[in-house]
């Protein structure tokens, strides 16, 4: 049992600050699989503000103690969604989205990225294969970088890291063609 939040055993709302406030334009709706065969959570709001719709936030203080707002670090996770599926015995995570501070947090910093992860097939390692940086540089499994301004040759624009592969750098290709 939970001394404040969501009583799934129980199906209900234990000591939610501002509960009143909170739950009176919407509803959350926790499902079990059903005989469709899905199982969900549903954030639904009724209001006519146009920027206002159902979310989800995922908080972190670098403080122990509820209600104590001590910075986050540069380097800190913020917040994981987890895909996972059982192996037979336990659940394990098959893939990942990873919210990361890149600035110690501040009244005037707040730099930030995505990490997208991902299981290769045949194996158990989660591998980190794109990340969205604070400054909106995309970058996958550290090879292409769009919108890259590291590279002294171009104000913006695509670089491409062959890395240790000196046979192509780039290669464009067609389903019904053979290469080699």
């Amino acid at each position: 049992l939970t001394t404040t939040g969501l009583d799934l055993k129980n199906n209900t709302l234990v000591d939610v600050a501002n509960a009143r406030q909170e739950w009176v334009s919407g509803r959350i709706v926790i499902s079990a699989p059903t005989d469709q065969g899905w199982a969900g959570t549903v954030l639904e709001s009724w209001i006519t503000t146009a920027a206002t719709a159902g979310y989800i936030n995922f908080d972190k203080s670098n403080n122990v103690t509820q209600g104590s707002h001590t910075a986050v670090d540069s380097g800190d996770v913020l917040g994981y969604v987890t895909f996972r599926g059982p192996d037979g015995s336990a659940f394990n995570s098959g893939a990942q989205i990873r919210g990361e501070a890149t600035d110690t947090f501040s009244g005037s910093a707040r730099g930030a990225k995505l990490v997208f992860s991902t299981v290769d097939n045949d194996t158990t390692t989660l591998d980190d294969r794109m990340t969205i940086d604070h400054d909106g540089q995309v970058g996958f499994n550290g090879a292409v970088h769009i919108n890259e301004t590291a590279n002294g040759e171009m104000t913006t624009g695509l670089t491409i890291n062959q890395g240790t592969a000196d046979d192509q750098i780039l290669a464009f290709k067609s389903s019904d063609v053979t290469h080699g």
